[in-house]
């Protein structure tokens, strides 16, 4: 399980950085402020990052891969797949006020599959005119419902003495 504590460390790095970015992000829609309303492109990256990464560090065999659904999520065990879809559609719906079924779950974690480097790469230009809309409430339950999951299995890190 060593790899899997490596992966889970590095996952909490990225989550933080997601959490204090985002936060940042959202106090600049009421003050304005640009700088850190912009701070949702590199909030964006570390939370997409964090998924990988904890998606990483709970599957039983080491992959390779940054597309978060087809890469990793669909490599887990079918209970751990579920507990994920079942924390998460539960965060969202604490977040939002709104019930996703399974067919949306599905669906959203497939938009933001590829974040990671859709928006480390943002400003390159793109292969299709389609605008892709991101859904950034779904990120967030999803980052944090699996480093809740991490949490359970792995313990709190760094360990407490």
């Amino acid at each position: 399980m060593a790899r899997g504590f490596g992966a889970y460390d590095s996952a909490l790095m990225f989550s933080n950085a997601f959490r204090i970015l985002l936060n940042k992000h959202i106090s600049a829609r009421a003050t304005g402020s640009y700088e850190d309303f912009a701070l949702i492109v590199p909030a964006m990256v570390n939370g997409a990052f964090a998924c990988e990464l904890f998606l990483k560090a709970l599957l039983e065999v080491p992959l390779r891969g940054h597309k978060l659904y087809n890469d990793l999520f669909c490599k887990l065990d079918l209970s751990t797949a579920q507990e994920i879809e079942t924390v998460a559609v539960e965060c969202f719906k604490k977040k939002k006020s709104t019930v996703i079924n399974s067919e949306q779950f599905i669906s959203y974690f497939k938009t933001i599959e590829k974040s990671f480097e859709e928006f480390r790469y943002f400003y390159e230009p793109q292969n299709s005119n389609e605008m892709k809309v991101y859904n950034i409430d779904f990120l967030e339950a999803l980052v944090f419902s699996l480093r809740a999951i991490c949490e359970q299995r792995f313990g709190m890190r760094p360990i407490q003495k």
